[in-house]
């Protein structure tokens, strides 16, 4: 091996060694964790402080790619970006999904740069060591560049190929116990990679199970509900757009019924008697209350209809809940004290109180 062979061999070996080392001193971290990073930047309207936050995180615990992509939504800058998604690549687990990174940045000049410095920057170094393999002589020497060769497979998650590496080296000095602790870790790896990957696909799938909630109550212009489980998705894959585009549709649709409603909205005697005969038909008081919210959740009531409804139940509790209910659907809530005298005991009637002034 000539003199510069030996110098690109310490070289690569020193750099890839500090980089394998710095990635075992981090541990994975738990789903729990991630949500608390990324509600920590949810909390902050400072961009740097999202940052920061990200920065401290991603350097210190094992991640996936679609964790990285939900922390870059919280992050404007594509410098900033950049500096995250370089600062957490080591950390990494799943390196053939990193190329989705890429999207998070406005400007295409960054995910080139970014890939330059991670990605690409491992293919040429993986291609430096399969050179120098060829040419080492000296056990010392090839022992050595097996170990870079192994640590540059496990970072490629090729798992099999890194044990193979390892145990190459194993061969060449079989008392050195690097090389165990090398194969310990590729199989913690390929388990950490496994499990993780498992949970991002049941995250996904009630992600998609939150958004189909939330299509069924905006079919049945139920706004808010609709609107909560999309905000549940939201926060479960906060850099997904999907669920924000939905958010942003139901607060429109919800603006426009109500701009038709308001028109011309009540409810004829003939019809509210109907409606009152199916809610009396109700065998349980729990089935009351919710048809009853069904029915004020569609219809327009007058002060003297809503309190026809109340005075169905008997229950001061089970009035008072229909009562905070129609309140949001209300055009007049001003006379909302009217219905104190609906109830058997001034402590119920306290509550109501307490309901009211929590709204103004």
């Amino acid at each position: 091996m000539n003199k510069l062979s030996k110098l690109l061999s310490a070289v690569l070996i020193l750099f890839v060694g500090s980089h394998s080392s710095l990635a075992q001193t981090n541990v994975s971290a738990s789903s729990s964790q991630f949500r608390m990073c990324i509600r920590t930047m949810q909390s902050n309207i400072d961009e740097q402080i999202r940052y920061s936050n990200a920065l401290r995180y991603f350097s210190a615990v094992h991640c996936t790619t679609a964790q990285l992509q939900d922390a870059c939504y919280y992050l404007s800058n594509d410098v900033n970006k950049y500096n995250l998604a370089r600062a957490a690549y080591p950390n990494v687990i799943d390196h053939q999904n990193f190329f989705n990174i890429y999207d998070s940045f406005t400007r295409l000049s960054y995910a080139i740069r970014l890939y330059h410095d991670t990605q690409e920057r491992d293919e040429l170094m993986y291609m430096e060591n399969t050179y120098q393999l060829d040419g080492a002589n000296d056990i010392d020497s090839k022992f050595n560049l097996l170990i870079v060769k192994g640590d540059l497979l496990l970072a490629s998650n090729k798992f099999d190929e890194a044990i193979e590496a390892y145990a190459e080296a194993m061969e060449l000095k079989p008392r050195n116990s690097i090389t165990q602790q090398k194969i310990i870790e590729v199989n913690n790896r390929r388990v950490e990679l496994t499990n993780s990957l498992a949970e991002e696909k049941n995250r996904e799938q009630v992600f998609y199970r939150l958004l189909r909630q939330g299509d069924a109550e905006l079919i049945a212009n139920q706004f808010e509900r609709a609107i909560n489980f999309y905000e549940q998705a939201m926060n479960l894959i906060p850099g997904n757009p999907i669920a924000y585009k939905k958010i942003k549709e139901a607060n429109q649709l919800k603006q426009e019924y109500v701009d038709v409603m308001v028109v011309d909205c009540q409810t004829d005697e003939n019809e509210f008697s109907h409606i009152i005969a199916a809610i009396k038909d109700k065998n349980y008081s729990s089935e009351m209350r919710e048809l009853s919210k069904t029915y004020i959740s569609k219809k327009c009531f007058s002060i003297g209809q809503y309190k026809e409804i109340v005075g169905l139940f008997r229950v001061d509790d089970h009035k008072l809940e229909i009562i905070k209910y129609f309140y949001d659907f209300m055009d007049d809530t001003s006379k909302m004290y009217e219905f104190r005298n609906v109830f058997a005991y001034s402590s119920t009637k306290s509550k109501l109180d307490e309901f009211l002034l929590s709204k103004e």
